[in-house]
């Protein structure tokens, strides 16, 4: 992938969560980055990850502060959060799974209770 990137790679790439001003993406550059993964690797689930990273290897790019935006948050970073933005992968999902989704259903029903 180094290869193909005109910049150096960004780490900690999400792809759910970045802006970029698409005039100013190459797009033909793209489509061949695109041509050349599928060549080489095949399709995979983590493609779009990786184009992404391509495309803001081109860019002026800067990553979130890791204290408010914690890759991979431990088992008490979900339990208590000092973060503000959790990306649950692989094995941190367990965290999610066991404390995120109830401190979102109670900030739901908070939510709810108050626009009632």
């Amino acid at each position: 992938m180094a290869a193909l990137a005109p910049g150096p790679l960004p780490q900690r790439v999400n792809v759910g969560l970045y802006a970029v001003h698409s005039p100013g993406i190459d797009w033909d550059r793209t489509e061949f980055c695109c041509r050349r993964q599928l060549e080489r690797e095949g399709t995979h689930y983590l493609q779009e990850q990786a184009l992404t990273a391509l495309i803001l290897s081109d860019a002026d790019a800067r990553s979130l502060p890791a204290t408010d935006y914690v890759v991979m948050p431990s088992l008490a970073e979900g339990h208590a959060p000092t973060s503000v933005l959790h990306h649950y992968v692989a094995h941190s999902k367990r965290s999610y799974f066991q404390h995120g989704w109830r401190r979102i259903m109670a900030r739901l029903g908070h939510q709810a209770h108050l626009a009632a």
